[in-house]
This record gives structure tokens, C-alpha cells and sequence, in this order.
């Protein structure tokens, strides 16, 4: 059995599918927020999110490399990251400060353990908000890559639910989450992954090429069928 060489290429999504990401991010951007509340971690959690899929979508609408990517998140962590997720360190509220630059290194490893060693509400201590700050930003990064740039929804998938599984895991501990919302995301999920999985295999000319084929087919025999009849015609004849 062949198999046919387009369909193991994978084909880029358009840059709008980054909107249905990004209403799949919303479910795991709100896990963040029950351990900080004040909006702080839902603030930190979506401008994470907002921002890795914009520097997802420059990089596969104009063919950044790796290096250029991870230039463009570097800049983007240390210049967004203050006034996000560190907004009384910063001057004028947008300006980093030594202390904002200092914190924002220092963060990368040891606001996770801070964050699950202090006492709720978080919002009321500066750098754990870097928690979901980070995790927004990579996660959508990835899955923005993934889904967009290399055609691979599926696996784009994996970084969405990973940032739900961090909010859940820094939470309250005690608190048992509701089964609804997991079930209305897996939903949403699946209706992403089969709109992903149809627009692709019409980019490669799949189901079109299965149609022409039988049209061509169907038009073939019904061409066959009236020689034979008007043959036949002149025979009697």
C-alpha cells in the first residue's frame, strides 16, 4: 500500500489560528490566579500568554531562527517583565529598576519555590507573580510554534494543558478543582485539533484530490456508457 508523499508533509496553520489558542489558554490562565488574587496572577498568567503567541506569530510569519526567537523572548521577559509581574519595583510604572532586573534573574529559579512556601494571598509579595508570568509566556510560546510553525496541533496542544497542570500544582493546597471546566477545555480541544486537522489536509489537496478522482471516474464510465449505447444505436440500424 503507497502512501502518498504530501500527506507527510505538515503544512503551516494561518496565522489566526493563534485566537483559537488563545481561547484555550483561557482555562489555565485562570488556575493562576486563586493563589495571588487581586488579579495579579491573572494579569501575569494572560500577558504572558498574549505575548509568547505574538513573538510565536512574527516568528513563523517572517522565518525568524532560533537564535532570533529566543533573542526576542529574552527582550521581551526582561523589559515586559517588570511591569507585569513587578509592578512596585519599576519607575513611572513602565521603567525597570536595578532591583526589577535583579529580581527578574533571580526569579527565574527561586520564585517557584516561593511561591509554593508562602501563605495565600500571593499578590501581596513581590516575585511570585514571575510564576506565571514565565509559564505564560513559554508555554504559548511553544504552542504557538508547534501548532503554527510546524504544523503539529496536536503536540501544541501539550504546552496548553502543561500550563493548566502548573496553575493547579502552585495552588491552594487543599482545594479540589472542579471536573466541568477540564471537560469544557477537552472539548474545546478536540473542535481546534479537527478544524487543524481538516484545513491541513485541504492545504495538501487530500480531499480534494480524493473528489477529482471520482468525478473523473463517474464522468469516465458515464462517457464508456453512451458510446456503448449509441453503438449500438447504429447497429440496430
Amino acid at each position: 500500500m503507497s502512501v502518498d508523499p504530501r500527506a507527510r508533509v505538515r503544512p503551516r496553520l494561518p496565522l489566526l489560528s493563534l485566537l483559537a489558542l488563545a481561547v484555550l489558554f483561557a482555562g489555565p490562565v485562570l488556575t493562576h490566579e486563586a493563589v495571588f488574587g487581586s488579579y495579579a496572577g491573572l494579569i501575569a498568567a494572560g500577558a504572558g500568554v498574549a505575548v509568547g503567541l505574538a513573538i510565536a506569530g512574527a516568528s513563523a510569519r517572517w522565518s525568524w531562527d532560533t537564535l532570533s526567537t529566543l533573542a526576542v523572548v529574552l527582550v521581551a521577559y526582561f523589559l515586559l517583565g517588570g511591569p507585569i509581574a513587578l509592578p512596585t519595583t519599576v519607575r513611572w510604572g513602565v521603567v525597570p529598576t536595578t532591583d526589577t532586573l535583579l529580581t527578574l534573574v533571580r526569579g527565574v529559579a527561586s520564585s517557584w519555590k516561593d511561591l509554593l512556601t508562602l501563605t495565600p494571598p500571593a499578590a501581596s509579595y513581590v516575585g511570585p507573580a514571575l510564576v506565571p508570568w514565565i509559564t505564560g509566556l513559554v508555554c504559548s510560546l511553544a504552542a504557538g510554534l508547534v501548532s503554527v510553525r510546524w504544523g503539529r496541533p496536536l503536540l501544541g496542544v501539550l504546552p496548553v494543558a502543561l500550563m493548566g497542570v502548573v496553575g493547579l500544582a502552585f495552588g491552594p493546597s487543599g482545594v479540589v478543582p472542579p471536573v466541568w471546566p477540564f471537560m469544557v477545555w477537552c472539548a474545546g480541544a478536540f473542535l481546534w485539533l479537527t478544524w487543524a486537522s481538516a484545513h491541513q489536509r485541504l492545504s495538501l489537496g487530500l480531499d480534494v484530490s480524493v473528489n477529482r478522482r471520482g468525478h473523473g471516474e463517474a464522468s469516465a464510465s458515464t462517457v464508456s456508457a453512451r458510446g456503448a449505447s449509441r453503438q449500438a444505436v447504429f447497429r440496430s440500424r
